[in-house]
């Protein structure tokens, strides 16, 4: 019997950088983030989203089909604020 499992997301952190106020940020989340270890005979696309943000971050995008990040900061006052990305198929 196969089974559609989650992916399984890398047990650490990636550190993106420190985007600059007025200055185009990208990250490109890297390949190995999430990996879909099912045993099915076709390939399952995965999708990428914010979960869990402390606080909304307007000018942060995300691909949804492969998890870069990307926006050109902007001031507002608000304090750093970490962010949580889940993957699914």
């Amino acid at each position: 019997m196969r089974v559609n499992d989650i992916p399984n997301p890398v047990p650490s952190a990636y550190t993106p950088g420190n985007p600059e106020v007025g200055h185009p940020y990208t990250y490109a989340m890297p390949d190995a983030a999430c990996v879909d270890t099912d045993e099915v005979t076709f390939t399952e696309a995965l999708t990428f989203e914010f979960i869990d943000l402390e606080i909304k971050v307007s000018w942060l995008t995300i691909d949804l089909s492969t998890g870069d990040i990307s926006g050109t900061p902007v001031y507002t006052g608000a304090p750093t604020s970490n962010i949580k990305i889940r993957c699914t198929d």
